[in-house]
């Protein structure tokens, strides 16, 4: 019987704060109201951030800024239903939004909804075609799923945009050690090495991956 790797896998959590002053024009009172939210995000009060981002919205309530920068809050804080229906929000206002579809994924994936998060982070990707961490959230999903070729597939894809992507070769060389294939993990986990030499976790698994293909 194969011996197998146990929770391993990484995911990707990599949530951008819109920190900027709006691009649209906006009033002096919600825009305060935003400018007051972000300082507060930015130290981690995610609790008065929410309350300073929804007064800016009940102000102005197509806020799109304040919108999203509220869902990242509400991630933060591990409301995830409140997040995803902030990047809702979001969507319904710019559908072309693909950080806001890559967000509402992560959440999804916080809830084990892995068919909603696959949908959005393939929406994503249809907008933005090189969005790495999409790629590999999205095979995170497929691997949970059990669907390993598309797993392995979306961590290639991530890999030929970023070649020293090291969460992308950890897990691809996961992949392969659960299905037998230990020369392909000893490969991939060498690579791991060559760009991060001091990675415990990653010298225990290839340990182990060579320690099975002499068996």
């Amino acid at each position: 019987m194969k011996d197998k790797l146990k929770n391993i896998f990484l995911g990707v959590v990599v949530l951008t704060l819109i920190i900027t002053a709006p691009q649209l024009t906006y009033s002096q009172n919600e825009t305060a109201f935003f400018n007051s939210g972000n300082t507060y995000h930015e130290s981690g009060n995610y609790e008065n951030a929410i309350t300073d981002y929804t007064i800016a919205i009940r102000l102005k309530q197509d806020f799109l800024e304040a919108l999203y920068n509220r869902g990242l809050a509400y991630f933060h804080r591990g409301d995830y239903d409140r997040a995803i229906a902030d990047y809702t929000a979001v969507l319904t206002l710019k559908p072309d939004f693909p950080e806001a579809l890559y967000n509402r994924g992560i959440a999804h994936r916080k809830m084990d909804n892995l068919e909603l998060a696959i949908a959005d982070y393939s929406a994503a990707l249809s907008l933005k075609p090189e969005y790495q961490n999409a790629l590999v959230n999205r095979g995170v999903a497929y691997r949970k799923l059990g669907n390993l070729e598309r797993a392995i597939a979306d961590y290639t894809a991530a890999l030929r945009i970023q070649p020293d992507y090291r969460i992308a070769l950890y897990n691809r060389g996961a992949l392969h050690f659960n299905r037998g294939d230990y020369d392909l993990a000893i490969a991939v986990w060498e690579a791991v090495l060559r760009i991060t030499p001091n990675d415990a976790d990653t010298q225990q698994n290839l340990e182990k991956a060579r320690q099975q293909r002499g068996r």
